[in-house]
């Protein structure tokens, strides 16, 4: 099994259905002016939930061993030290809606790593360097570009600070490579690239004016491709392809069980399993199907209805492998897949590992995850199948409990079918869902009473 690109789109929708392209953010300034604090300042101040990161540093060219040789003369500050082919590659492919591969340099043996990190078209998408306004044909694929312009003071004894304890430099061979390419390349090469800039950015994070202005001139651009980014987790009622099972008095004594605290493992458990067959069950509703005649034995003609597609079922590890016995008990030797991904709150979610069917696409795949909080879990996850060659009409989520902020996220992007047993309406400030079930996968795998005896 193996991962391969199909062709991209945008990886989100308008509240009228309409796919729109992500934003381009390009944040230029000198070494240590404070580019990565003014992206965390505006990600922030947005309240944008999807976003990609791209960094300039990660596209160093290789040494050469010539130039390995060299080192201290090598300079690192010069636009000729980056490879602008590859970094504007990446950047089509993550406008197309694309997953890339980025280089992992190593500054301190001055090379690529071997393994590259994944990174997935999002809403918006903040490339930063200083260099970042310097190609005119990054320059093109950029929405909005801002210059940080920090004293260079200050930037050098940021320089200092990094350099010394990531990337093992001694002082004088930072104040050494300053003086010699840093500044100059700053005066010949990045301080003119001002010019380009929509807004320039004088204190970098500590202005906090700019960043509010910044901020404003974001939620407009969002706005005139159709997403609000501080109304779109309204959701007043059920669109049509969300699907709540239905709440006859054994599913909702079944809810009850698992949304009572009291209720011990092993019933946590069997009621899981329950749920998960009624929730499969139904959710099988939503496949396409096709007319078929059969005989029946008593020699009588029957017209009947057969799946149309072949059926996938993928699991949201780990808590998705919960659900997987009760797939695996309604569909007959049915194809199985995985995907890993961890999400928190701070960094969002991360692709870790995912093992997936080949030639897919007239599959029709049941994704499989017993929460939806957020919603960013499940974008991810919806990301690498679309990529991986599903088509996004032939994606089913179910889940067994969904909040309404994490199903308005996800559909404001991606129209899929979602069958689940429980909707409640919110979040508390650890993002789970209120009233919900707890963690689900502490509840159900026991790892709760392990980190309390612990």
């Amino acid at each position: 099994m193996q991962n391969f690109l199909v062709e991209g789109r945008p990886p989100w929708y308008d509240s009228t259905g309409s796919t729109k392209e992500q934003l381009i953010i390009g944040i230029a300034g000198g070494s240590g002016s404070g580019k990565t604090t003014v992206s965390t300042a505006v990600i922030q101040n947005v309240g944008l939930e999807w976003v990609s990161k791209v960094e300039l540093d990660s596209f160093y060219r290789g040494l050469t061993p010539e130039e390995s040789a060299n080192v201290a003369n090598y300079n690192f500050d010069h636009p000729a030290a980056f490879d602008w082919d590859l970094l504007i590659e990446t950047m089509h492919k993550l406008k197309a809606g694309k997953n890339v591969s980025i280089p992992i340099y190593d500054f301190k043996t001055h090379s690529r790593s071997k393994h590259n990190k994944y990174v997935y078209g999002a809403d918006v998408i903040i490339v930063e360097g200083i260099f970042v306004l310097y190609d005119e044909r990054l320059r093109d694929l950029l929405d909005i570009k801002l210059f940080v312009d920090t004293a260079q003071d200050i930037c050098l004894a940021r320089r200092l600070k990094r350099d010394i304890a990531e990337r093992g430099r001694n002082v004088n061979s930072v104040l050494n490579q300053y003086e010699r390419f840093v500044k100059p390349a700053f005066e010949d090469f990045i301080s003119p690239t001002k010019q380009f800039a929509d807004i320039i950015i004088p204190r970098g994070a500590d202005n906090l004016v700019a960043i509010n202005l910044v901020a404003s001139h974001v939620r407009n651009q969002l706005k005139a491709r159709g997403w609000d980014p501080v109304h779109h987790n309204v959701l007043e009622s059920l669109p049509d392809n969300v699907h709540q099972i239905k709440q006859n008095s054994q599913v909702r004594s079944i809810e009850t069980v698992l949304r009572d605290r009291t209720t011990k493992r092993d019933d946590f458990i069997f009621n899981t399993e329950r749920l998960v067959r009624l929730v499969i069950e139904d959710a099988l509703n939503y496949l396409v199907f096709n007319d078929k005649r059969v005989v029946t034995p008593v020699d009588s003609p029957y017209q009947g209805l057969m799946f149309q597609n072949k059926i996938c079922g993928v699991s949201i590890m780990r808590a998705g492998d919960a659900m997987m016995k009760g797939f695996q008990a309604v569909l007959k030797d049915p194809i199985m897949g995985t995907v890993l991904i961890h999400s928190d709150r701070k960094s969002g979610p991360r692709l870790f590992f995912h093992r997936l069917p080949q030639d897919v696409s007239d599959y029709t795949v049941v994704l499989l995850d017993p929460t939806l909080g957020s919603g960013n879990t499940l974008i991810m996850a919806i990301r690498v199948l679309l990529d991986h060659g599903f088509r996004e009409e032939n994606i089913i989520f179910v889940c067994l409990i969904a909040c309404k902020v994490g199903l308005s996220n996800v559909l404001c992007r991606h129209k899929i079918h979602i069958v689940t047993a429980m909707i409640d309406d919110d979040l508390d400030q650890n993002g789970l869902i209120v009233p919900g079930i707890g963690h689900f996968g502490d509840r159900y795998f026991g790892t709760e009473e392990v980190e309390s005896e612990n």
